[in-house]
């Protein structure tokens, strides 16, 4: 948990508010590949009820999404830019307090890389696979930890985009995790 003291919009006075912050090593630890991919296979089935997100800022790499289940509300912020990326998801109790603010790097990436296994699912050819992944870090993790959820992967090879042509040469499955 940390503390933060905060000013309101209207009103005088400043305020504390506890808050419970989760560390990208406890999300790691508490969302497994598997659970990810179920979820994104079931988003997929699914028409989401509202915009999947909100630009923020024209021109810069900013977005927001905002999901609701009962009373809970959450916000997922993210932004990039050439030297790196970020993420952070802010949970809203009933009563409209704060009551986490997650790390969320790691669950972004994981995200995207459940969606990516699912879809290669469905475009792999059949019976077992030799994977080369053209990417080479965070994304190349999950993606890595993702694919055996939806695929028999007889093979992995992974690298950067300049051992392309060497990491591809014979797979039967092609996936690209890069921040291109």
């Amino acid at each position: 948990r940390f503390t933060c003291t905060v000013r309101p919009y209207s009103g005088p006075g400043w305020y504390n508010v506890s808050v419970r912050h989760v560390t990208e090593s406890d999300v790691r630890s508490a969302v497994a590949p598997a659970a990810a991919v179920a979820r994104v296979r079931d988003a997929l089935r699914t028409a989401p009820p509202e915009p999947a997100s909100i630009a923020l800022t024209e021109g810069v790499n900013v977005r927001a999404q905002v999901a609701r289940d009962g009373d809970v509300v959450a916000a997922l912020a993210q932004g990039s830019a050439r030297a790196g990326d970020g993420a952070v998801l802010a949970v809203f109790g009933a009563n409209g307090h704060a009551a986490a603010v997650i790390e969320a790097d790691w669950l972004t990436r994981l995200a995207a890389a459940a969606a990516a296994a699912v879809a290669a699912a469905h475009l792999a050819p059949a019976g077992s696979q030799r994977v080369g992944v053209v990417g080479d870090g965070p994304l190349a993790d999950a993606v890595e930890q993702c694919l055996p959820e939806t695929l028999d992967v007889k093979a992995l090879r992974r690298g950067d985009l300049p051992d392309a042509h060497a990491l591809v040469r014979d797979a039967t499955l092609i996936v690209t995790a890069t921040r291109a």
